[in-house]
């Protein structure tokens, strides 16, 4: 099934994607992920199968973002609590070429209305270090309201910074 935005198309994500040389190299990037706590692992096929099938088995939503062109360009994924109906949503763009130009916020925003209309989760929330502008940026331009703040719960580069969260809900 594709979720059409109007940058970016999310395809399921199969579990032959993990051969992609490129997803694996983003998720082992300690640079790109520098304000994740994935950049304390070493992702190997192994430990990526386990992941996917666990996702699989919870039912959550793990989605391919690409492009029009059909570039493989970041993925997103939807922790779903089928008991309390709640999503912490995450996105990666592991494709440089690609940040900073709307793609991730097209994704974002196509997920939460996919994740509110068709899979009826009441809430969506997500969260992310005070120092990772982009994704503030993603969540005040989507409308996310602020919700809670964890003071200096992180280390990055010996600085310790906030983490913080915001949500939305099913109007």
């Amino acid at each position: 099934m594709i979720i059409k935005g109007n940058k970016v198309n999310l395809t399921p994500f199969r579990i032959s994607d993990i051969k992609n040389k490129n997803y694996i190299s983003w998720l082992n990037n300690k640079k790109l992920l520098k304000y994740s706590n994935q950049r304390f692992e070493n992702n190997t096929p192994a430990k990526l199968k386990e992941f996917y099938l666990s996702t699989k088995s919870n039912k959550d939503f793990f989605y391919k973002i690409l492009t029009k062109d059909k570039v493989f360009i970041g993925t997103i994924f939807c922790k779903i609590d089928k008991y309390h109906n709640t999503g912490n949503l995450g996105i990666l763009i592991g494709n440089k070429n690609f940040s900073s130009n709307g793609f991730g916020f097209d994704a974002w925003v196509t997920s939460i209305k996919y994740l509110k209309k068709k899979l009826k989760v009441r809430k969506i929330y997500a969260g992310t270090l005070t120092c990772n502008k982009p994704m503030l940026k993603i969540f005040i331009k989507s409308q996310m309201k602020f919700e809670a703040k964890f003071k200096r719960q992180e280390v990055v580069n010996k600085k310790f910074y906030d983490f913080i969260i915001y949500s939305t809900f099913i109007k």
